[in-house]
C-alpha cells in the first residue's frame, strides 16, 4: 500500500492547499466500513449531502463512512445506486423545469442523462477521509484548489503523455458525481466545477475549483508536480515576472530628470 501521508505531505509543499486532499472510496456490497469511521446520521443525527461530507473531511479531517440512510440528497442516492426504485424520469425532469433548471423536459432530460451513475448494487457506502489519515486503499483523491493550483495539476496530469485532459461540465452532482464517480468510471482526472450543492449546502469557496484523480496515478500526478516546467521555474505560488524597468506617467518626467 501506497504511504498516503507522504502523498499528502508532498501536495501540501507543491500547491500550499488550503484544505486537505481527501481519499474516497466506493465500498463494494457485503464489505463492513473500517474501524473508527463516523456516519453522519449517528454523530450528527440527521442526513447529509455527500458534499457537505467532503467538506467536513477536508476541513475537519474527519473519516466518514456514508449509506444511502446518511444521505438526503435525492440527486446523489440516484447517481450512487441506493434507491430501491428510481422515480419516473418524466417527475425529475418536471422538478428541474419546476426549479428553473432548465428551460424545458427535453433540456432536463439531457441534463438529467449526463449524470455519472453507478448500477444499483454496485456501491454499499462511500468511504471518505483526509489523504494522510487513511488506512484503506482509496478509489479516488479529491482535491479542492483555486485555478492557479489546478493549472499546475492539468500541467502533471498532462506532464507524461501529453494528452489534455476531456472534461465535461455539467455543475450539478459535481463533486459527487462528476468527480468521484466520473474518475472511478473513465480512470482519468477530472476537472470538477463545484455546482450549487458543493455552493450552497458544501459551502464551497467561490473561488475553489475541484480536481479529482484516481489514487492509483497520485504518484504520477506528484512527480509531473515536480517536474513539469521545472527548467522555466513554474511552480506554485506561480511566480511573477519582475525583468524589466517600470515607466513612470509624463507627469514625474521633471523629476525624474533631475534625479535619473
Amino acid at each position: 500500500m501506497q504511504d498516503r501521508q507522504a502523498q499528502s505531505t508532498a501536495l501540501a509543499e507543491l500547491l500550499h492547499l488550503p484544505t486537505r486532499p481527501v481519499a474516497a472510496k466506493l465500498v463494494p456490497p457485503g464489505e463492513e466500513l473500517p474501524a473508527r469511521v463516523r456516519r453522519p446520521s449517528r454523530i450528527l443525527r440527521h442526513r447529509v449531502t455527500i458534499c457537505q461530507a467532503i467538506t467536513m473531511s477536508r476541513r475537519y479531517g474527519w473519516r466518514l463512512g456514508l449509506r444511502k440512510d446518511d444521505v438526503c440528497c435525492p440527486v446523489a442516492l440516484i447517481a450512487y445506486g441506493w434507491l430501491e426504485e428510481l422515480p419516473d424520469i418524466t417527475e425529475v425532469e418536471e422538478v428541474m423545469v419546476a426549479s428553473g433548471y432548465a428551460q424545458n423536459r427535453p433540456a432536463a432530460r439531457k441534463q438529467i442523462e449526463a449524470i455519472p451513475r453507478l448500477a444499483a448494487g454496485e456501491c454499499d457506502a462511500l468511504l471518505l477521509s483526509p489523504l494522510e489519515l487513511t488506512v484503506w486503499e482509496p478509489d479516488v483523491v479529491v482535491i479542492y484548489a483555486n485555478p492557479a493550483q489546478v493549472m499546475r495539476l492539468v500541467h502533471a496530469a498532462t506532464y507524461h503523455e501529453g494528452q489534455p485532459l476531456e472534461c465535461s461540465f455539467g455543475a450539478r452532482a459535481a463533486s459527487c458525481a462528476e468527480g468521484i464517480i466520473r474518475t472511478y468510471r473513465t480512470g482519468e482526472p477530472q476537472v470538477v466545477l463545484p455546482g450549487g450543492g458543493d455552493r450552497i449546502f458544501a459551502m464551497t469557496q467561490d473561488h475553489e475549483l475541484c480536481f479529482t484523480v484516481p489514487a492509483s496515478d497520485l504518484d504520477r500526478i506528484l512527480e509531473g508536480l515536480r517536474l513539469s516546467g521545472r527548467e522555466v521555474g513554474l511552480a506554485y505560488p506561480i511566480p511573477v515576472y519582475q525583468i524589466f524597468e517600470p515607466r513612470f506617467p509624463l507627469t514625474y518626467k521633471p523629476l525624474t530628470d533631475t534625479m535619473l
